[in-house]
């Protein structure tokens, strides 16, 4: 798969991401995304999410050669995943989802300048008009609307914060590992380090939880371990493609790419399947995403 045009795998991971965030808010409409319900669906994807990475390097023929580089910046980004997943989780589960998908979406900010910073990346004038209308999307996508969008608490920020920072340092540590020449094929060792141990770090919460899943139906059974499966593997295909293509195209074209067009598709979801209204602002901000999407791809030039 991994052999794919660049083209088709960027649109592979789009998809994947969508599907992600999809699964996720049907298993959290349904059970609800706190204590046991949290601590079980993060382990069961991490560890679908391992299988499928592992299959997936095993079908394209990857190289499982592996340093003490990789596997160092492999535990650091199990870290960074598990506690990402779960201030995501959290956020939304206790403060309003649209804002939270904002805030965290947004950080696609810190790895595109990233490639600016460090990597000797160059943005023209017209990728920056992108970034400014990337931004000016975010913050159009809420539903302001509904008062309960409003009322942001303290700890709902705090965990839209840390959800922020770590999905930002997620795309910074793909960019880190596919820029050293010497390692940026061991793209197997690093992801399969970093879910064996998110599978490890949630599933030793998980075990420890004081609250008890009471089970349910077997429809309803299925469905706590069905939905947590299909995101796990899912959520492989996007890290495995998100991997190897944040080495091959600029920050400033693939971070913002894989973070908006997702969160665009999601939208869209919402109005076709679950035959949600969108407010004006929230219209005007699909638009606006879709052309800060093509600014920033480099398609036009000055």
């Amino acid at each position: 798969m991994l052999s794919l045009p660049l083209g088709i795998l960027l649109f592979v991971t789009i998809i994947s991401n969508t599907a992600v965030n999809i699964f996720r808010g049907v298993y959290a409409n349904r059970f609800g995304m706190s204590g046991n319900n949290l601590l079980r669906f993060n382990f069961i994807q991490n560890v679908a999410c391992f299988i499928g990475v592992l299959l997936c390097f095993l079908s394209s023929g990857a190289d499982f050669s592996f340093s003490l580089f990789s596997v160092s910046i492999g535990i650091v980004f199990a870290l960074v995943n598990v506690v990402c997943l779960e201030a995501i989780l959290k956020a939304q589960a206790i403060g309003a989802f649209a804002y939270t998908n904002v805030i965290v979406s947004l950080s696609a900010i810190i790895p595109t300048f990233s490639g600016l910073l460090f990597f000797d990346e160059k943005i023209n004038s017209i990728q920056y008009m992108g970034i400014a209308f990337m931004v000016l999307c975010f913050l159009l996508s809420p539903d302001t609307s509904n008062e309960n969008e409003n009322s942001a608490n303290e700890k709902w920020l705090i965990f839209c914060i840390i959800a922020f920072l770590a999905s930002g340092a997620t795309g910074v540590i793909q960019k880190i590992h596919q820029t050293s020449n010497s390692h940026k094929n061991e793209m197997a060792t690093l992801l399969l380090t970093c879910f064996s141990c998110s599978s490890l770090f949630s599933g030793i919460k998980y075990y420890f939880c004081p609250e008890k899943y009471e089970g349910g139906n077997k429809s309803e059974r299925i469905n706590h371990y069905f939905w947590p499966i299909v995101a796990g593997i899912c959520y492989s295909f996007a890290h495995c493609i998100n991997l190897l293509l944040s080495g091959k195209l600029s920050a400033v074209v693939f971070f913002p790419t894989v973070n908006l067009c997702p969160m665009i598709l999601t939208m869209l979801y919402a109005v076709l399947i679950y035959k949600e209204k969108l407010s004006l602002k929230r219209k005007a901000g699909i638009i606006i995403g879709i052309i800060s999407t093509i600014l920033v791809s480099g398609i036009i030039t000055v």
